[in-house]
């Protein structure tokens, strides 16, 4: 049991805490409430294509994406890397969600190139269709390279604001924001979020240190982001001095995004698009987590606890509306 001086000195902290608690855990079932997936197969496409070239002069083909209201200031822009398919009707959609759904410019990048003779996909890990992915996956100085100039093109659009750019990737478009954070390019500066990486192998570590911000989300039963290849992961982000999280969805395979493959989930593609909606409005500079000030009043609650003789116990209890007769969720701190 507490002795008197410490049952007062929990009572105080808990009085200067509890509100600071209650309105963040407030704000948080807000959100958890309107958790819903985004997207789909019929999600509209509304993007242009925009042709560009890399640093060896590789024609490459992109998809612009404008949010539907129009605006004369510079907007931030995501960068959209693609999956081992190719800039598909994926990230078409990918990229005119961005746009819809959060106000900022997407672009569907390219990696492959427009006029590359791409081998047909006949699945498996082997022939010539995974030779010309392992192309990319396996040499770190093309892939940063092919994504850098989707960020240079982006950069000379004039609705572009140049120090606003950020970088999501799925798939084989993961594997390439790891390759783009280890190889030392700082243009995608506000920050890039990895969606199920293929990181499987030892792949090249940092060349330097690494100063965007990163979040990468992966599968608990994805093979490509098994345990060792996140334990190497994190061990190469923290020896580049490198600010960054990780998610991890239990029970959830690779390409658990792509409402294309047999593998999505459309849980796991909610929360890991809400969490990277989150983190990019952080690294465009539209949300602080500096200030957790209460905005609901906050009463003491006498209570007992009857499993033990009636003992007296005090918490305190906050509720969003005290006037609207609707059952709400609560959380016990």
């Amino acid at each position: 049991l507490l002795s008197p001086l410490h049952y007062l000195l929990t009572m105080k902290f808990l009085a200067v805490t509890a509100p600071v608690f209650f309105s963040i855990v407030h704000h948080l079932i807000r959100e958890i409430a309107a958790l819903e997936a985004p997207g789909g197969p019929s999600y509209p496409v509304d993007a242009v294509a925009q042709n560009y070239t890399d640093d060896e002069g590789v024609l490459l083909q992109g998809f612009l994406s404008l949010p539907p209201t129009a605006t004369q200031a510079a907007l931030p822009v995501v960068v959209v890397l693609h999956d081992s398919s190719g800039p598909d009707t994926y990230e078409k959609q990918r990229a005119t969600m961005v746009a819809r759904e959060l106000g900022y410019i997407g672009f569907a990048a390219d990696v492959f190139g427009l006029l590359t003779d791409i081998p047909e996909d006949t699945g498996g890990w082997a022939g010539p269709y995974a030779e010309f992915v392992a192309q990319l996956t396996n040499n770190a100085t093309l892939m940063a390279l092919r994504i850098r100039a989707a960020v240079d093109h982006v950069k000379s659009l004039p609705e572009v604001d140049a120090e606003r750019v950020a970088l999501i990737g799925y798939c084989l478009g993961g594997t390439g924001i790891v390759h783009y954070l280890n190889s030392g390019e700082k243009g995608a500066s506000a920050g890039a979020v990895g969606f199920h990486p293929s990181i499987m192998g030892n792949w090249a570590g940092p060349v330097g240190n690494i100063t965007i911000p990163s979040l990468f989300q992966t599968g608990g039963s994805d093979f490509l982001t098994g345990p060792k290849a996140m334990a190497k992961l994190e061990d190469d982000l923290n020896g580049a001095g490198a600010t960054w999280e990780t998610v991890r969805y239990a029970k959830i395979n690779h390409a658990f995004t792509n409402w294309f493959s047999p593998y999505y989930d459309a849980r796991a593609d909610a929360r890991s698009w809400n969490s990277m909606t989150s983190f990019l409005e952080v690294q465009f500079g539209e949300r602080t987590y500096e200030s957790s000030q209460p905005v609901e009043a906050v009463a003491a609650v006498a209570y007992a606890d009857e499993n033990d003789d009636g003992f007296p116990l005090q918490g305190y209890l906050s509720v969003p509306d005290a006037t609207a007769a609707v059952r709400r969720p609560v959380v016990i701190i």
